[in-house]
């Protein structure tokens, strides 16, 4: 009886952190989840500074850490399609990391590059160091593709490497959410953004992934 009771509990715990990424993701978006793709026809917010764009292959030169806090950067994969997502550990959206492992599972023999980037900035559903989060995503997802260090990657301090590849968005809108996702092509270029409510194995990103594996 006892046993019961404690895993209603649970349940009820885990429900809860569930509605309020729910919760906290609608109060900051102001509205549901879209999947948003780069359009010519977007314009930046009055409010947001342009920021300066720089040539798509000084992305693969900008330094980071993984997880194990070893600096590196992401010219190892130049030449290769990226999916580079900011994940988190105790979001609603968590479980895609499944969906991410499922993907490189399906994609990495021919090519696909799928890097997970903690970040603290939304709820603060990140709390966890570097080497936790590491943990975290391999016990409990089975993850293997690589996860990079905790950075900022909304506002003024969010790291170049973001800032590389938001600036690529004609709208130049910041992140939202967990887990929105951008296609990189094998330049560095930005192919197609995707906001946290696309399913990595929707139909909607894997297609267009294959389109770049072609």
């Amino acid at each position: 009886m006892i046993r019961e009771i404690k895993l209603v509990g649970q349940k009820m715990v885990a429900y809860s952190e569930v509605l309020i990424c729910g919760v906290l993701f609608f109060l900051l978006t102001g509205g549901p989840i879209l999947t948003q793709a780069a359009t010519p026809s977007q314009a930046a917010s009055p409010s947001q500074a342009p920021v300066q764009k720089a040539s798509t292959s000084d992305l693969f030169k900008i330094p980071i850490h993984n997880a194990k806090g070893e600096k590196m950067t992401l010219e190892q994969y130049q030449g290769k399609p990226i999916l580079l997502v900011n994940i988190a550990t105790r979001c609603g959206f968590t479980p895609q990391l499944k969906g991410l492992e499922a993907l490189h599972n399906r994609y990495s023999a021919r090519g696909l590059v799928v890097l997970g980037v903690p970040s603290n900035d939304f709820g603060g559903q990140t709390p966890e160091a570097n080497e936790e989060v590491l943990s975290f995503c391999q016990s409990n997802f089975g993850v293997s593709f690589p996860v990079l260090e905790k950075v900022v990657v909304k506002g003024a301090d969010k790291h170049p490497l973001f800032q590389q590849v938001i600036a690529q968005d004609p709208a130049q809108a910041e992140i939202k959410w967990n887990f929105e996702k951008f296609l990189l092509g094998p330049d560095g270029r930005l192919v197609k953004r995707f906001l946290s409510a696309v399913e990595p194995e929707s139909a909607e990103l894997t297609s267009a992934i294959e389109a770049l594996l072609k």
